[in-house]
Parts: C-alpha cells; sequence; structure tokens
C-alpha cells in the first residue's frame, strides 16, 4: 500500500470508527436473544406479530429522525395488544388459545383501534400544539410591548430606544412591531 492509500484511509471517517459494525452487532444480539424468547414464548409471539403489524407498517413509512409517529403507534398498539395476550396467558399459554384470541374480533378491534388512536395522535397533535404555541407567544408579545409602553410613559422614550433600534435594523415584521 502507498503512502497516498494510507493516508486516504486514515483520513476517510469510514475508516477510523464504525458506526454501521455496531448497529450489526446491536442486531444480531437482538436476533440471538428475541429468537428463543419467541420460541419459549410461541403464542404470545403469534398473538404480537398478528397485533403489532400497524408498528411495523408505521416503521415503515416513518423516516423521520426520532420516528415520532412509529413511537406514538407503538406505544399505543402495543396497549391494546395488551388484553389478547392477557388472554392467551390465562387460557393456558398453547397455540390453541393463541388461535381461539386470533378468532376474538374484540381483541382485533382493541389492537388496530389503539394503533388507530396513535396515527390520530400524530396527525392531530402538531398542528394544535403549533397553534398554541402561536397564540401564546403573540399574547406574550402583547403583554411585553404593553410593559414597554407603560415604562415609556413613566421614563420617558429613551427607555426604549435600543429595542425600537433593532426592531428597525431586523425590518419589517420583526417581534418588537408585531401586534
Amino acid at each position: 500500500m502507498s503512502r497516498s492509500q494510507a493516508a486516504r484511509r486514515q483520513a476517510s471517517p469510514k475508516w477510523s470508527a464504525n458506526p454501521g459494525g455496531r448497529r450489526l452487532w446491536r442486531t444480531l444480539s437482538m436476533v440471538v436473544l428475541l429468537l428463543p424468547a419467541g420460541a419459549v414464548l410461541l403464542p404470545t409471539t403469534l398473538v404480537l406479530v398478528v397485533f403489532m403489524m400497524p408498528t411495523l407498517a408505521a416503521w415503515l413509512v416513518d423516516r423521520q429522525p426520532g420516528r415520532a409517529l412509529a413511537t406514538s403507534v407503538c406505544l399505543l398498539n402495543l396497549a391494546g395488544s395488551l388484553p389478547g395476550v392477557i388472554q392467551v396467558w390465562t387460557a393456558g399459554h398453547d397455540v390453541a388459545a393463541a388461535q381461539w384470541v386470533l378468532s376474538d374480533p374484540l381483541t382485533w378491534l382493541a389492537a388496530y383501534g389503539a394503533a388507530a388512536v396513535g396515527w390520530l395522535l400524530f396527525a392531530v397533535l402538531p398542528p394544535v400544539l403549533r397553534a398554541h404555541h402561536a397564540r401564546s407567544t403573540a399574547r406574550r408579545i402583547r403583554v411585553l410591548q404593553n410593559k414597554q409602553e407603560t415604562l415609556e410613559k413613566d421614563w420617558g422614550p429613551e427607555v426604549a430606544a435600543d429595542v425600537k433600534a433593532a426592531a428597525e435594523a431586523d425590518g419589517p415584521g420583526a417581534p418588537a412591531q408585531a401586534a
């Protein structure tokens, strides 16, 4: 290997740290732990795999950092799947119990309905929270402007000279000029 190749290899970030290798080991260790657990708890695994399909769909669709959609759907889907899992456990924890639970439409409604609520929360909450934040910010700006006007009346216009100069430098639509 020549010196230039060695310098390129050393300068390249992919040779200095291998984050993909860590992810591979983490995935392999999860598979090694989950496969035996899935085999031992086969009836529970069957019920959870069927009932958690909306979570898989949300995980495949969601590409945002943090995966908020997948998280909200997963948590509510898991909560909706728990009654079916508990029924399997109380009915003897065998494949026949899992088949009985999977044939019950109410357990399907609980699991998939909870997942639908997760999708709904993800769709509805961000715009509602944005609107609330915009209203509270506008209210706070009005309160601060009223306080500024009161100070100007009490102490004179030179109290707000720096703020008005900064607002004029920012141009139209600056927060200090918002009504």
